[in-house]
């Protein structure tokens, strides 16, 4: 064996040896699969989800869940979204530099219904509420074995168990607003709903996500 092929030999033995390295201490980079709500005749949910998706702006998207239609309203540096208020508006923080200022959008236009600028030290911001059937929730995530369960009295309902990555998990959860759908975002950034009873689910609503709010 002439000399650059021990060369060669030698660098795609070293190679090898960091990649079953990385696989070892990472796991290999995969996620479950989920069918497209709206691609495999899922069932029609009820709902509007707002959510954010971070790219060269800071943009706020909000979906019809029914339909699967979505639009982007908004779009800005520095935005962090926080919920819907009690006439059905969006409420937005805006960040940066010394102040920041908490923005009520209306969730068609995009307008700014109203604004004010408060301190870091400050919260403006009003309690999101939670339904008694979303505290019902849990979520677990361990070496990539990620469940979602729904406790009811003394029973629990397995709602999505699947494995994944060692990196794999869900993150927020919730439920609709009529209670009959769970949802939950996955550490792939995709919103999923399964029906709370057990029955039939989960579907991808939408990819992409990030500090999504069911109405």
């Amino acid at each position: 064996m002439n000399r650059e092929a021990k060369l060669w030999l030698f660098g795609a033995g070293g190679v090898a040896v960091v990649v079953l390295a990385v696989v070892l201490i990472f796991g290999l980079n995969f996620a479950p699969e989920f069918p497209n709500l709206y691609e495999e005749d899922g069932p029609t949910i009820q709902g509007t989800v707002a959510y954010m998706q971070y790219e060269h702006d800071d943009c706020v998207n909000v979906l019809d869940v029914g339909t699967g239609e979505a639009i982007e309203p908004y779009c800005d540096d520095w935005l962090w979204l926080e919920g819907w208020d009690q006439d059905g508006n969006l409420q937005i923080l805006r960040g940066g530099g010394h102040s920041e200022e908490l923005l009520t959008l209306d969730p068609d236009t995009g307008a700014v219904l109203d604004s004010g600028e408060f301190r870091p030290d400050e919260d403006p911001r009003p309690e999101q509420p939670v339904a008694e059937a979303a505290r019902r929730i849990r979520v677990s995530s361990q070496e990539g074995h990620a469940t979602l369960s729904y406790r009811s009295g003394d029973s629990e309902t397995i709602l999505i168990d699947v494995d994944g990555s060692r990196v794999y998990g869900f993150g927020e959860y919730g439920v609709s607003a009529d209670e009959k759908y769970a949802w939950t975002c996955d550490s792939e950034h995709r919103l999923l709903v399964v029906a709370l009873d057990g029955t039939s689910g989960p579907w991808v609503v939408a990819e992409d996500v990030s500090e999504l709010r069911w109405k």
